[in-house]
């Protein structure tokens, strides 16, 4: 009588075929479509669970999203000597964010669960300024308003420690992961440095997001 076949999680090295003269019986059959069961499981595992990271550069980010107090520049005016192409914050005043939406994510049912941001502080603070923080936000199709799913802002101890290269994660203590649905858009939203100490400059030069099934 027919029955299942149970798959096993290995990418099984040979799939022997039949040949002329072999006995017509399940044996004959199963010795080629056990290990191609095996490999499909196995490979199938490494899709489904894998998680995928998206980036979102600075020269895939249309400039007229940007706040007015952003510029797109290159190698210095906020970014060192990195050479890096980024958004360089070029006033400390109110506002001071850059929205970016995020396109190509997965169909629903997907999860966020982990954003990053990785910005560059320009040297000269006499004290630590109001440090940047990262939203992911919500937008429903609707045209209705924005929500936040999760924020986290930066907390450098020091000045000598805040002027590094720096990046804030944003994890599940930040509410993540956060299951992306059909009915909605999703953004990132980027606050620079502000305050008295703060110093225009800051740098903000990559953005990913890793979403998981």
């Amino acid at each position: 009588m027919a029955t299942n076949i149970v798959e096993v999680d290995e990418f099984t090295t040979n799939v022997v075929t039949m040949e002329d003269g072999d006995p017509r019986d399940a044996a004959s059959v199963l010795q080629a479509t056990q290990p191609l069961a095996n490999r499909a499981k196995y490979l199938r595992g490494r899709v489904i669970g894998a998680a995928t990271t998206y980036l979102y550069l600075p020269a895939m980010i249309d400039a007229t999203l940007a706040n007015f107090v952003w510029t797109n520049t290159w190698g210095t005016g906020g970014i060192g000597t990195s050479n890096r192409i980024a958004y360089a914050q070029n006033n400390t005043g109110t506002p001071n964010h850059i929205y970016v939406p995020l396109g190509g994510l997965p169909k629903a049912g997907a999860k966020i669960s982990q954003v990053r941001a990785f910005f560059y502080p320009v040297t000269g603070h006499g004290s630590l300024p109001t440090q940047p923080t990262l939203s992911l936000l919500a937008q429903p199709i609707d045209g209705g308003a924005p929500s936040t799913i999760a924020t986290r802002q930066h907390n450098a101890a020091s000045v000598p420690a805040y002027e590094t290269d720096e990046v804030i994660t944003m994890v599940a203590e930040d509410s993540l992961p956060y299951t992306i649905t059909d009915v909605e858009t999703y953004w990132i939203k980027f606050e620079g440095e502000s305050g008295g100490a703060a110093v225009p400059g800051l740098a903000l030069f990559r953005l990913d997001v890793t979403v998981t099934p």
